[in-house]
């Protein structure tokens, strides 16, 4: 273009132009291309403007010597630099804006020492980011367990949950439960019952367990009891053989009548099934056949090591067996129990076990303490064809008139190392 043609077009004189030129080169113009950039901006909008210049040839160091070539090995190299800058300032923002979301989740859970977010999680200065998310998660676990506690004390959701199980449920907090309807667990469910857990049940309720239920603790804090009078805790079928009750209080009983009018097993009946009831105290209940235990049927149960006391029935105060020649192999373990202070009506107030005719059935008494029992009839009445009774000590029982503490079905079993005195 003619200079004068460009003078004219700018309306400007040829030395105002190269004026103006050499300003913005210098960097004291006001054109945005020279106006101060914050380095924070620099990053964000992709920038990277050395202090000597604004200018974009300077950004990559570039002089008036170097060639094509020259140039883009500078910005290519000026880019790659950029790009490393920006991600250490992204990196940096999210650390950022976490912190903040965690001040802001926390602000009603400060402690009465300090209301700083460190001091809410327990954190020292001394804790590195892995320590600091595993205090996090603690609190974290905790408030969603105030929150589980307070959704089961729910009366409606409460029933809904356990009134028919047909599937796992082992996120019941512990407490203190009013069960005011039938818990059944179905051959699909399972219930686990956790310690420092009661659960209260209202007249005529009870537990009807045809799949797995395990309550399981050390220092016999998981208590199934009533006010009134509930039914039981029945395990019914082979596939609650997986179920474990182990020192559980099991109390105030009053039976099932589902398998007999008068009501079987005051405290837990097993019938069809093979559980294992361990160091339980199972006291106070009463039931036709079976105060305390009632074992029917084709079942092998192993009960070990429990507190079986102040239990009532007509017959078997303490623990019920009846293996019918209708069902075959079953090996019932009774080892290792206390078993006094039960009252029957008639006999067995100790154990009764009666039929067995087929002897492919075994009942196994080992290492009881039977004692302080009454009854009108004998305290252990045994009249099976196949049975191990050894290692018992039976003594201090009150029997009625012309019976004897210990009846064994004469020419059958095996005895051996009883202490049978004192009754």
């Amino acid at each position: 273009m003619p200079e004068n043609n460009l003078e004219q077009t700018l309306g400007m004189s040829k030395k105002e132009i190269i004026k103006r030129l050499s300003a913005v080169l210098k960097g004291t113009s006001n054109n945005p291309e020279n106006r101060y950039v914050s380095p924070e901006e620099k990053i964000e909008n992709g920038m990277n403007y050395n202090s000597e210049s604004n200018t974009p040839e300077n950004r990559y160091e570039i002089t008036p010597k170097d060639n094509l070539e020259t140039r883009l090995d500078k910005k290519t190299k000026e880019i790659s630099k950029r790009l490393e800058e920006i991600s250490n300032y992204s990196k940096n923002k999210v650390v950022k804006k976490i912190s903040n979301i965690f001040k802001k989740f926390t602000k009603s859970y400060h402690n009465s020492e300090s209301n700083t977010p460190e001091n809410i999680y327990e954190i020292t200065p001394e804790d590195n980011l892995e320590t600091r998310l595993d205090k996090m998660k603690e609190q974290i676990r905790k408030k969603l367990d105030q929150v589980a506690v307070s959704m089961w004390k729910n009366p409606e959701y409460l029933k809904k949950t356990l009134s028919k199980i047909d599937t796992t449920i082992d996120n019941m907090p512990s407490g203190d439960y009013n069960i005011d309807f039938d818990i059944n667990i179905t051959e699909n469910g399972t219930l686990n019952v956790k310690p420092n857990t009661t659960l209260n049940f209202s007249i005529g309720k009870g537990i009807l367990c045809e799949g797995t239920l395990t309550a399981i603790s050390e220092n016999k804090n998981i208590k199934f009891t009533s006010k009134d009078i509930w039914k039981n805790i029945t395990l019914e079928g082979e596939k609650s053989s997986a179920s474990s009750l182990q020192g559980c209080i099991i109390e105030n009983g009053r039976g099932n009548s589902k398998h007999d009018y008068m009501g079987s097993g005051g405290g837990i009946l097993i019938y069809n099934s093979s559980p294992t009831i361990r160091e339980c105290d199972i006291k106070n209940n009463y039931a036709h056949y079976g105060g305390g235990l009632n074992i029917y049927g084709y079942s092998s149960p192993k009960i070990i090591g429990n507190i079986i006391e102040n239990n009532r029935a007509k017959t078997g105060a303490g623990i019920y067996v009846d293996l019918n020649d209708k069902f075959k192999n079953s090996e019932p373990i009774i080892l290792k129990n206390s078993i006094r202070k039960n009252t029957s009506e008639e006999g067995g107030a100790g154990i009764f076990c009666q039929y067995n005719i087929n002897k492919n059935n075994k009942l196994i008494i080992e290492g009881n303490k039977i004692v302080n029992n009454t009854a009108t009839g004998d305290i252990v009445h045994i009249d099976c064809e196949n049975f191990d009774f050894c290692d018992n000590i039976v003594r201090w029982n009150k029997t009625g008139k012309q019976t004897i503490a210990v009846f064994l079905k004469y020419g059958y079993g095996y005895k051996s190392q009883n202490s049978i005195k004192f009754n």
